[in-house]
């Protein structure tokens, strides 16, 4: 019985239809995803001056009758769906029964197909769309498909394809894409006979996710799966400090179809902000399964989008997903120093003081060595930290930077520390604004935050456009504790300023803020972006500058409570806070054969 059916007018009439054929990347996408939906477990892809000579794809599916293969080649024609109710229950890749003759009217195509329960396969040769031939031939079961010549009768097309180069970097990504989301199948992509990528089958997503990403990056991200609601999102995050240019290495996924979805890559985004530096993006994947008739995939030509029932419920999951998989990155300790393995051999660092530089000792009370110092700084509290540390407090497996042996700072910028596989260089600007934002971040979560009242409110005046600028602030200047209020016109009135910002003038602090947000256009992003851009530009403001001496008990209090933010791996902006040499680098560098340290 024929399995490959033509659709009638009004099935064939409510599917998003397109031209699929754009270049050579289109036809293997396309052919790919047949070779899949027939429940192949190897898929050869071989090409030839990318593309443009030849496609030629070989699987171990389940093949097609002679009168099937026949039937593949008209529009309209396929296997996948018989019923207009088919549209709300859609499983597999193909659908709409165009990529066949689509790629065969513009290209000489020969396809070679045998099923399992037939002793000889049939072969067919199209040129232009014209069938010239129909044979039997010896086959193993499966198919092969070989394009050549596209775009042969077609030149104005043809010459608007671009360098082989760019030409293959379009096929090997589709081919990273199939291969993610169908981890069991046997990818091998060739070019000129040359192996571009070999995936081999593996047993799940994250094993997969190792073969493409590679061992290095896999071992320092973060695996995950959330379950919420019907809906099961599984994936992959990079540590924030490996990323890219652009955002093509932000893999999306529904039911095992890669989407390239604005709203999903802006959740992925946003869940790594003040993590990155401007204008980088994150390595990440996201593998969602939802029940099909929660997501309609009929509505873009190329079926490269979606349509959620519950869009809010699905970006909320990934969300938290995405959020939670960063949290236990960082708890993780992606390269971060090493920590001591027994926190109860290994005393913490302790201090004397000279008029030179810190060094460390590991005898004596910390405290009463700052105290006994004869340069101890005169002037208290230069650094302004939202909670006061707790003082002495013995290293946990959580007290990664505390826990390192302090030796001093380097021209008043950077601390250093030694660690026990090498040194530590602490940016002190970045690590303290890293302290402040998570802090200012916490507190605009809570109902009730912790401000210095003014014992005179002060009166601020602004041009107009400052003005219109500052009424959109005020709900999330209020949320971390800086209360400003409208006086009429355009005047405002500062009543209270987050503790961490007591030392600050606050006319000064606004001015400031309002500055950075004309200048860079702050009232174009979106609300939530906003309130991240604020709490970037005080955390700046309020944190200690480089060229700034510090003390001993001052840089202790900076480690201690870098240990307890959520990514003490970047500046709010993205910046890296800290750099290790380990001591094998250092004894490389004097070529040394092994660490004399």
């Amino acid at each position: 019985m024929s399995r490959v059916t033509i659709l009638p007018e009004h099935i064939a009439n409510k599917i998003a239809a397109g031209e699929v054929v754009e270049r050579p990347a289109s036809v293997v996408k396309e052919l790919v995803e047949n070779s899949i939906d027939a429940e192949s477990t190897r898929i050869t892809i071989s090409i030839q001056n990318a593309g443009k000579t030849e496609i030629k794809i070989v699987d171990n599916g389940t093949g097609m009758t002679r009168d099937d293969a026949l039937l593949a080649l008209e529009r309209h024609a396929t296997s996948k769906i018989t019923r207009s109710e088919d549209l709300e229950n859609i499983v597999t890749l193909g659908f709409r029964g165009e990529a066949l003759p689509s790629i065969a009217s513009v290209s000489r195509l020969k396809m070679i197909t045998r099923t399992k329960s037939e002793d000889a396969g049939v072969q067919l040769t199209v040129e232009g769309g014209v069938l010239k031939d129909v044979r039997e031939v010896g086959a193993p079961p499966g198919t092969t498909m070989i394009v050549r010549n596209l775009f042969f009768n077609t030149p104005a097309r043809k010459k608007f394809l671009r360098t082989n180069q760019t030409e293959m970097n379009h096929i090997s990504e589709h081919v990273v894409r199939l291969a993610l989301a169908h981890p069991g199948i046997h990818f091998k992509l060739t070019h000129q006979g040359r192996t571009i990528y070999e995936f081999t089958p593996t047993e799940n997503l994250f094993s997969r996710v190792s073969q493409v990403f590679g061992v290095k990056i896999f071992s320092a991200g973060q695996t995950f799966l959330k379950e919420h609601g019907g809906i099961q999102i599984s994936g992959f995050v990079a540590p924030p400090e490996i990323n890219r240019a652009t955002s093509n290495n932000i893999y999306t996924f529904v039911n095992n179809r890669y989407i390239k979805d604005t709203l999903l890559n802006r959740t992925i985004i946003k869940a790594y902000q003040g993590m990155l530096p401007k204008d980088r993006f994150p390595m990440a994947l996201a593998m969602i399964a939802l029940p099909p008739r929660e997501v309609d995939v009929n509505v873009h030509p190329t079926k490269s989008e979606v349509r959620f029932r519950n869009v809010s419920l699905v970006l909320r999951v990934l969300q938290e997903a995405i959020h939670e998989a960063l949290s236990k990155l960082q708890k993780k300790g992606w390269d971060r120093p090493l920590v001591v393995s027994d926190p109860e051999t290994k005393p913490i660092a302790t201090w004397k003081e000279t008029p030179s530089r810190y060094v460390h000792t590991n005898t004596g009370s910390l405290w009463d060595s700052i105290s006994r110092g004869k340069h101890q700084r005169k002037e208290e509290g230069f650094l302004h930290f939202p909670e006061h540390p707790a003082s002495n407090s013995i290293a946990t497996s959580e007290d990664v930077f505390s826990s390192l042996q302090v030796i001093g700072q380097l021209g008043d910028s950077y601390i250093l520390c030694e660690a026990p596989d090498g040194l530590v260089i602490i940016d002190q600007h970045a690590a303290h604004e890293r302290i402040i934002y998570d802090s200012l971040k916490k507190k605009s979560g809570q109902a009730h935050t912790l401000s210095q009242v003014l014992l005179a409110p002060q009166p601020i005046e602004l041009l107009p456009n400052e003005a219109n600028m500052l009424r959109e602030m005020l709900p999330y200047l209020d949320s971390i504790g800086l209360h400003v209020e409208p006086f009429g016109g355009n005047t405002f009135v500062v009543k209270s300023i987050p503790a961490c910002f007591e030392e600050e003038d606050p006319n000064e602090l606004i001015n400031d803020l309002l500055s950075e947000a004309l200048s860079d256009g702050w009232i174009k992003n979106e609300k939530p972006d906003l309130a991240i851009k604020i709490r970037q530009s005080m955390a700046c403001k309020a944190a200690v500058k480089a060229n700034s001496r510090l003390s001993g008990e001052e840089i202790t209090e900076l480690l201690k409570k870098l240990d307890k933010t959520e990514n003490p791996a970047t500046c709010p902006h993205g910046r890296p806070l800290w750099w290790k040499i380990t001591n094998e680098e250092i004894a490389k560098f004097f070529k040394r054969g092994k660490s004399p340290i």
